[in-house]
């Protein structure tokens, strides 16, 4: 039974944790998208600044994720499943209010106005910049290997947003007691978030040329069977992501 209780706190906070990491850690792309695309040039997020973001990202979510462990809101296993633990939305609303606020809402505001921006500026300035840049083949690729790559990523932060907010609507007004959603709505929206975790090598490999043709290569040496018929094609290549956003 204490190991029961054990896994299950383990369970939950490491789920908590992974997720509030996920979106956090989205919101500081986009800022970095903002700073390559909208922000003067030279003006990119650095690697000290990167590191700073990300390590505040993953102390917040480590924090999101023990605070029920030491009381505030619990962990629980769930009704239709006894085998996986989450945090209860019936208690500790004031928990449950600091998790969507900032592990959700302000990073879902900070992506759509980094990536509003990002879209208006692109829509302004395309003719502009085909034309001021012309001459400079260079520059005139790098804008179009950031405008890609923006795409790809706010293509997967879409996906996000469609798998993840029904989740997280309907266990806000779960919250409330005058509200009792039924099994059925419970796990249709954990089914659909849980379908994220399939997207993104989806996504990915739909919208790089590159990923496809990795993806067609090691399938193939999969039907064949044998080691040495993808020995002379060297089946384990390191893929540049910029590089293959840029060819998709």
């Amino acid at each position: 039974m204490v190991l029961r209780e054990a896994f299950c706190q383990f369970n939950g906070a490491t789920n908590m944790m992974a997720g509030a990491a996920s979106i956090l850690t989205m919101a500081v792309i986009s800022l970095d998208r903002y700073r390559a695309i909208v922000s003067p040039p030279g003006r990119k997020l650095t690697p000290k600044q990167a590191w700073v973001l990300l390590t505040t990202v993953w102390a917040w979510s480590i924090i999101i994720g023990v605070l029920p462990v030491l009381g505030w809101n619990e962990y629980a296993y769930t009704p239709l499943t006894g085998t996986m633990c989450k945090i209860s939305f019936a208690e500790g609303r004031g928990y449950i209010l600091l998790v969507i606020f900032t592990c959700f809402l302000i990073p879902l505001f900070v992506m759509f106005y980094c990536y509003l921006r990002i879209f208006l500026k692109v829509r302004s300035h395309k003719k502009q910049i085909r034309q001021r840049w012309s001459h400079n083949t260079d520059a005139l690729r790098n804008f179009k290997r950031e405008t890609k790559t923006t795409r790809v990523v706010f293509t997967v932060l879409f996906v996000f947003i469609v798998c993840w907010t029904p989740f997280v609507m309907v266990h806000l007004l779960q919250s409330f007691p005058t509200i009792n959603m039924s099994h059925i709505v419970f796990t249709c929206v954990t089914l659909v978030a849980g379908l994220h975790s399939i997207c993104n090598p989806i996504i990915y490999t739909a919208m790089n040329r590159t990923f496809r043709n990795e993806l067609r290569h090691v399938c193939t040496c999969a039907l064949c069977g044998h080691v040495t018929c993808c020995a002379g094609n060297n089946l384990v290549r390191p893929i540049n992501i910029e590089t293959s956003v840029t060819r998709s």
